[in-house]
């Protein structure tokens, strides 16, 4: 087993090496806050964390300066059945749930996949999880907001003229399946202040594993939707003594002929650790760093966590061709997260999932 600072200088470099060798765009949904969309990213990462349940929040707003904008919103809860009473492993169940609208059509997707995964501890320290997803999707579009070239009548846009255009597309429905699979290592802290605990996971899954075919067009014109691979990892380590770590994480997504890698690190810092004598006083943590999209944008983050929550945000920094009409503006995302119980009680034990 390499060592933690040996798995974390792995990490790091893949990440970095990946971002600069890639530059397309997957056809899916994506999220700029790796950790805050877990099973959105892999139905491995179910019930995969310190605590009993956590309820995730994201919302995305995208390319708002130069169209009308590409809004995203997102919701996942997940738990571990038995995590404590069964030493051998336990189950993690749980659901996302997002919508998508793009542009004026108002082109949307909205999907609810149920999660399951089955966690089992293969040594003291080491991890490993195997996870299923499947549920449905629906895809809408809509020409309410439509406007047409045989609708301006020489001096303005007239709304109440013919379109003269024949709407053709469906709306659809259809079930998708996901799989995947997740390592995680972790060590603990070596006394309760030095704070030099690591984590790290690794996790290979696939989307759309029965490949839907969907006939958008009333002229019977099928698309199959291309499987997507997904190739994730990510650590932390904490600085002997300093009360600072960092955070680095990657994601490079494979669908069909279309790539999408993103890469990053949050270099964190403790404020201040709970009040052990009169509560008042909560855990405090701050992360600020960035990501980069490989080809599409940079990524500016900040993170606050307290106690059981957690906030992020971060702006999408448009460094495409689009740049030009976009003026640079990507589009800003926020994510809310709930764990319970407290998972800065548990991080004195490890960075153990089983926790």
């Amino acid at each position: 087993m390499k060592k933690p600072k040996d798995l974390f200088r792995l990490i790091s470099i893949l990440g970095v090496y990946i971002t600069f060798h890639t530059g397309l765009f997957a056809q899916d949904i994506h999220f700029s806050q790796l950790a805050m969309t877990p099973i959105l990213n892999n139905p491995g990462n179910t019930g995969v964390f310190n605590g009993n349940h956590r309820v995730l929040l994201n919302y995305k707003n995208q390319w708002a300066s130069f169209t009308e904008p590409y809004r995203t919103y997102a919701l996942s809860y997940d738990s571990g059945i038995l995590k404590r009473k069964i030493t051998k492993g336990y189950l993690g169940v749980g659901f996302y749930a997002f919508s998508d609208k793009a542009g004026d059509s108002e082109y949307g997707t909205t999907q609810l996949m149920p999660s399951v995964s089955g966690v089992v501890p293969i040594t003291n320290n080491q991890v490993i999880s195997l996870g299923l997803q499947g549920g449905f999707t629906q895809r809408s579009i809509s020409n309410q907001n439509l406007k047409y070239g045989n609708q301006f009548n020489g001096e303005f846009y007239d709304p109440s003229l013919p379109t003269g255009e024949s709407f053709n597309f469906n709306n659809i429905s259809y079930v998708d399946l996901n799989a995947g699979i997740l390592w995680n290592y972790y060590t603990k802290a070596s006394t309760l202040s030095s704070q030099n605990d690591a984590a790290f996971h690794f996790g290979i899954s696939v989307a759309h594993l029965n490949k839907p075919k969907r006939v958008i067009t009333n002229l019977s014109d099928i698309d199959e939707l291309y499987a997507k691979m997904t190739i994730h990892g990510g650590g932390f380590m904490g600085f002997n003594n300093r009360r600072t770590g960092i955070h680095p994480q990657f994601m490079l997504n494979k669908q069909g002929p279309y790539f999408e890698i993103i890469a990053g690190a949050m270099l964190i810092f403790l404020v201040h650790e709970n009040s052990k004598y009169t509560g008042f006083i909560k855990e405090l943590e701050i992360a600020a760093g960035g990501y980069l999209r490989g080809g599409d944008a940079f990524i500016p983050t900040i993170q606050l966590n307290m106690a059981n929550y957690s906030i992020g945000i971060n702006y999408d920094i448009n460094i495409s061709g689009l740049r030009g009409a976009s003026a640079g503006k990507g589009g800003i995302e926020i994510s809310l997260r709930y764990v319970n119980p407290n998972p800065f009680r548990k991080s004195v034990l490890g960075n153990n999932p089983l926790l």
